[in-house]
């Protein structure tokens, strides 16, 4: 399906709320499919693709999962952020994807971002959130 996508986050860092409202989405296919079966069992990559079948217009998406839907979808993942010799591991940095099929369905959630981010010193709808919860220190509900 052709597809609005802001990219949330540049070099695995959060991009800032306010330069989202600037920015415009890139538009393509999305594919979003299990990817091969390994050792570590089923993922999910998301792609952007020109056309279905064609060529790639942003990084992939791996490890994608869907994290939020309100009228959008937040797509969360790792993408390969190349590699610093020949025979290294790849540098896999954090990235989401705020995916619409029109900019205007997505303007209200990015303001939303913006609100949030100044009224609160840390952004409530970071996709990275869960990665900081500590199974440990959950208390049950009074």
């Amino acid at each position: 399906m052709f597809i609005h996508i802001y990219v949330l986050r540049s070099s695995g860092k959060r991009t800032p709320a306010r330069e989202l409202l600037e920015r415009q989405p890139v538009r393509g296919w999305l594919q979003y499919k299990q990817a091969p079966l390994d050792d570590y069992g089923p993922r999910w990559e998301a792609h952007l693709l020109e056309a279905a079948g064609g060529k790639p217009l942003l990084r992939s998406l791996h490890w994608a999962r869907l994290r939020h839907v309100e009228g959008v979808m937040h797509l969360v993942g790792r993408e390969d952020g190349g590699r610093q010799t020949k025979k290294s591991s790849p540098l896999w940095q954090r990235q989401s994807w705020m995916c619409a099929l029109d900019p205007a369905d997505a303007r209200p959630f990015i303001q939303r971002m913006v609100a949030a981010a100044a009224a609160r010193p840390y952004d409530p709808f970071e996709d990275d959130h869960d990665d900081f919860i500590d199974p440990l220190a959950w208390q049950p509900p009074e």
